[in-house]
């Protein structure tokens, strides 16, 4: 459970950088189309942690209800 509860916090804090950062510094990514693709490399590789830790997190609720349901019987 704690497991989750700190995972859930990573996830949350980096979410909150990942706006801060798209929306303090959108304008410097419309310079050039190198930048841009970069800036969209950037995006992409974000997108692909949280999302791994998105599946790390719901695994993790998954087992801890599985040990929860095994100690009941």
């Amino acid at each position: 459970m704690e497991l989750a509860s700190t995972i859930s916090k990573i996830r949350d804090k980096a979410l909150f950088h990942i706006v801060a950062f798209i929306t303090y510094t959108h304008h410097f990514f419309m310079v050039s189309r190198q930048a841009a693709k970069r800036f969209l490399a950037l995006i992409s590789n974000v997108v692909e942690v949280v999302s791994f830790t998105w599946t790390l997190s719901a695994y993790t609720r998954l087992e801890t209800s599985e040990d929860n349901r095994s100690e009941n019987f």
